[in-house]
């Protein structure tokens, strides 16, 4: 059975083939940002639908997990991932949510059974559920806007931060998405593809 690494990588997920590499600047700086703030729930709300959020995601709760021995959650809210139904089928602990470890700290979460007309309430659910088991988590919005749902997805969490693509997402979308984030929780933009 392919491991947890197998099964992103095979989805087109790259992660650090060195779990000893620091992480990306990027990330390694909003990380930190996020200790500043005392935040402990993030999402990651893509600037438009060119822009992919998984492996960014992946990459802040790897630095999250670096900063100190907490435990984080990276959450595939819509259960969209390429890799999803995989990550699901190796998890056999049951509950509604598979997790696949990535290191001894970083976990994967994704929903067994996703409904699209649910991501709200399934989102609350895992904010409210898994905060006793994860001292961070980093959730994926990607698709929350197509339902109409960012907003009130953006109010279960401590911070929200835009995932803009260098080069490809223009300063109009960027503009959007920073007026849409409730006051006090836009941790700002962040670069892919530099």
């Amino acid at each position: 059975m392919p491991t947890p690494h197998e099964e992103l990588r095979a989805a087109g997920i790259e992660l650090a083939a060195d779990p000893d590499r620091p992480a990306l600047p990027e990330c390694a700086r909003l990380a930190r940002r996020m200790r500043e703030r005392r935040v402990r729930t993030v999402g990651l709300a893509p600037a438009g639908d060119d822009v992919a959020v998984p492996a960014i995601a992946i990459e802040l709760g790897r630095a999250l997990a670096a900063t100190s021995a907490t435990t984080v959650g990276v959450v595939d809210a819509q259960g969209s991932w390429p890799c999803a139904r995989a990550l699901v089928e190796a998890d056999d602990e049951g509950g509604s949510l598979a997790a696949s470890w990535l290191l001894d700290n970083l976990a994967v979460l994704t929903p067994r059974a996703p409904h699209p007309g649910a991501a709200l309430d399934r989102l609350r659910d895992v904010v409210e559920e898994q905060a006793a088991t994860f001292d961070d988590l980093v959730v994926d919005l990607t698709g929350f806007d197509h339902l109409g749902e960012h907003l009130a997805a953006f109010q279960l969490l401590d911070a929200v931060a835009v995932v803009a693509r260098c080069g490809r997402t223009t300063t109009r979308q960027i503009e959007h998405w920073l007026r849409d984030l409730p006051g006090g929780r836009g941790l700002g933009v962040l670069l892919t593809g530099v």
